[in-house]
């Protein structure tokens, strides 16, 4: 069973509004613009985030049988949770790396163009179709909900840093006058977090028929 999260609202690619039916498709399962302006005017509104970090690097770099996490040099949604006093949630899916056959053709010029451009072309193959999923089955599994430090903690901590009015040393956003965790402390939840996910995928490995498998985060 799912946590008991309340409302939700899962962040996808931008590119996915401005196509006809993927769009209502997107909108109809909770999907909202990944840019950060839309992920905190939702969380304001007392919704709980969905977003995975590794986002379009990572759909074009999966390789199938291969589990890699693309999440240490992702600090933005830690950030925003710092920010706004949200726990952080790990998750897991097994069987995720499964699902599709995938291809490294092209895969130079396919990741320069979501570098570059932010388009996303991933090369896959599922069940007699790029579209059906091959019949894998799938574990979603759930860790430890992390609590983050309280904002009177860190926002003493910036009181006292020189230059606290530039980003990421408690600057005042011109939005919602919330200021802006520091580096150091969103490092320090990111760190965290990583080896949270960690433990969480080495203590259901097992269980699921992947115990020989390694979990790389990049």
């Amino acid at each position: 069973a799912l946590p008991a999260i309340g409302t939700w609202r899962v962040l996808a690619a931008r590119v996915l509004f401005l196509i006809p039916v993927l769009r209502e498709v997107a909108m109809w399962t909770h999907c909202v613009d990944a840019g950060r302006r839309t992920a905190e005017y939702n969380i304001k509104r007392g919704h709980s985030i969905v977003v995975i970090p590794g986002g379009e690097t990572e759909q074009v770099a999966t390789q199938r049988g291969v589990e890699h996490v693309y999440v240490k040099h992702r600090k933005g949604f830690v950030r925003l949770a710092v920010k706004y006093g949200m726990p952080l949630v790990p998750v897991y899916v097994f069987g995720c790396s499964e699902a599709y056959y995938t291809s490294d053709f092209l895969y130079g010029f396919r990741r320069w163009l979501v570098q570059k451009l932010r388009v996303c072309i991933p090369l896959m193959w599922g069940h007699y179709s790029p579209m059906l999923v091959r019949p894998v089955v799938q574990h979603i599994v759930f860790g430890e909900s992390m609590e983050v430090p309280k904002r009177e903690t860190w926002e003493k901590q910036t009181q006292n840093e020189e230059g606290g009015d530039a980003k990421g040393k408690g600057a005042k956003s011109s939005q919602d006058e919330v200021p802006e965790p520091p580096q150091a402390v969103v490092d320090a939840v990111h760190a965290e977090y990583m080896k949270q996910l960690q433990r969480l995928f080495d203590g259901n490995k097992g269980r699921f028929g992947y115990g020989d498998r390694q979990l790389v985060l990049s």
